[in-house]
């Protein structure tokens, strides 16, 4: 046997053993992606079209192709192509991708192979990842080609070839948890119109900015840096968060679909504490401006806002398997509790967390009483606070009063009664303002459980804005009343809370349970993500 057949023998045997380690779904996904008409009609136009711009830009410019800066051009059209092809077309076929598997009736098959969710999961999004990087392959030689043109800028270039893969990556993530959000068809042909659309609004974007060219950055400007940096973190968290609900919708109901998507949101949480803190020992004065911390206090709110509309509402029930794994030692069982699937539990996660967003408000409150403008900005974040507080713990309260009723009442049901309700006291609360300004002036409590209406009238006690004109009276009564709101959906809760902890601590595990009416598993339910 010669050396060649040697080496091909045992390249062969390498490939073999290590094709045994790939993920089954990418090597499925890859297969039929790359025999697909589909790709190969939008590989073919791709590389036609980039041949076009080549040809067609070099005869126009020939004449200034030495003496002018048109790298930039070459590279606009170059790029105008390739990110329509992972920023449009890879993501719509990650979308594809899954709801085929519902269409085709094959998703059923996946479930009861070995392959955990987590592994399709990654098998799909492994796909997604080839295609971008044959895109890019394919681009390549066209901007080797634009590097030899005056005005190159390999460091504005790279940033944008770099970004916009990260961003593909993120669209793909996104599509595929669309693509799994809903299970009727009317809804599927709706996500799927309004994915298309948002993927064509985003790559117009992404294009517009691009367009602008070297002008659109500044590298040198350290603030630059770090805005690029907390985004990236910002959007590989919530990638990962997103991955987290995929799986949780792909898990078997006795499965837990709940903890995964808990330490994603309290990491979270900590990595945005960190961050500022880091900015803070850094020096930088902007962690300082009452601006920079009003925004971040509203985001981080909001986060844990859509956190206790979708955690606060599940179902208490914990399945054998899920009982079968807890730990043995009640000290770890208590702090594993709020990690633990349950709508008692998921409630005392998120309280548990704006409480010490309260805490850490309050004293800040008395450092800055003196100074109008950061006490306006800190007074409105409370009020936003608080009404979180009150609407999740609504949103908690509702879902043990509708189960009660009927466990026909799924939590996605609640979600929605829980945001019409909060529309309904939204539009309760203007009615003053619609009939009468001095109405509105009198009576400013009606609006206590208005984020928006209090933190105008905050505004306006402060002197900051002027139009809303509440008297101190009727400032100080809405305070009052969103303050015992909150209370009251605390103490409502808290018997639950703490019911909801204590099973889990004292559960005793799923055998003790041969016979008991709470080992019956409940109607099947709307996962977490619905």
């Amino acid at each position: 046997m010669s050396i060649v057949d040697q080496a091909l023998d045992r390249t062969a045997a390498i490939t073999a053993a290590t094709s045994d380690w790939l993920n089954p779904i990418l090597i499925k996904e890859t297969r039929q992606a790359t025999q697909s008409k589909l790709f190969w009609t939008v590989f073919l136009l791709f590389v036609a079209l980039s041949w076009i711009v080549l040809v067609l830009g070099t005869l126009a410019m020939w004449g200034e192709l030495e003496t002018q800066p048109t790298a930039e051009v070459f590279f606009w059209w170059n790029f105008s192509v390739l990110s329509f092809a992972i920023l449009v077309v890879v993501p719509f076929g990650a979308y594809r991708s899954l709801l085929s598997e519902r269409e085709l009736h094959t998703y059923d098959l996946l479930r009861i192979t070995t392959l955990s969710p987590r592994q399709i999961v990654r098998g799909k999004l492994g796909t997604s990842l080839l295609q971008i990087v044959v895109y890019y392959s394919a681009i390549a030689p066209f901007i080797a080609f634009t590097s030899f043109l005056q005005g190159f800028d390999v460091v504005w270039i790279s940033w944008v070839l770099v970004m916009s893969f990260l961003w593909s990556m993120a669209l793909c993530t996104g599509a595929l948890l669309t693509g799994i959000s809903s299970r009727q068809n009317q809804w599927q042909s709706a996500n799927m119109v309004g994915l298309v659309v948002m993927l064509l609004i985003g790559w117009g974007v992404v294009l517009s900015f691009v367009v602008q060219g070297r002008r659109a950055v500044d590298f040198e400007d350290p603030d630059f840096w770090w805005v690029n940096g907390i985004t990236l973190l910002a959007a590989v968290s919530y990638v990962i968060l997103a991955g987290q609900v995929i799986v949780a919708r792909l898990t078997f109901a006795s499965g837990n679909r709940s903890t995964g998507i808990r330490v994603v949101l309290v990491l979270q949480f900590w990595l945005v504490v960190a961050v500022v803190g880091l900015i803070a020992v850094s020096g930088r004065p902007i962690v300082f401006d009452p601006d920079f911390q009003m925004t971040m206090g509203v985001l981080v709110l909001l986060h844990w806002t859509g956190a206790g509309l979708f955690l606060a509402t599940e179902s208490d029930f914990l399945s054998r398997r899920i009982r079968r794994r807890l730990p043995g030692n009640r000290l770890l069982r208590l702090l594993a509790a709020p990690f633990l699937p349950g709508g008692a539990t998921g409630t005392v996660l998120v309280l548990g967390h704006l409480v010490l967003i309260g805490v850490g408000l309050l004293v800040s409150a008395f450092g800055v009483a003196s100074v109008p403008y950061t006490a306006e900005r800190v007074q409105t974040l409370v009020i936003i606070l608080l009404n979180v507080i009150i609407w999740v713990g609504v949103a908690s309260v509702l879902a043990r009063w509708c189960r009660k009723l009927s466990v026909r009442f799924t939590p996605a049901a609640v979600r929605v009664l829980t945001v019409t309700l909060f529309v309904i006291v939204q539009i309760i609360s203007t009615i003053p303002a619609m009939l009468d300004s001095d109405m509105a002036r009198d009576l400013v409590w009606m609006s206590a459980l208005s984020p928006f209406l209090m933190s105008s009238a905050v505004s306006d006690f402060h002197g900051i804005y002027s139009g809303f004109g509440a008297s101190f009276s009727s400032y100080a009564i809405a305070w009052t009343i969103v303050i015992a709101t909150a209370v009251l959906a605390l103490v409502i809760n808290l018997p639950a809370m703490l019911a909801g902890v204590a099973r889990i601590v004292r559960d005793p595990g799923p055998d003790a349970h041969r016979g008991d009416t709470q080992a019956i598993p409940p109607p099947p339910e709307e996962p977490i993500g619905a």
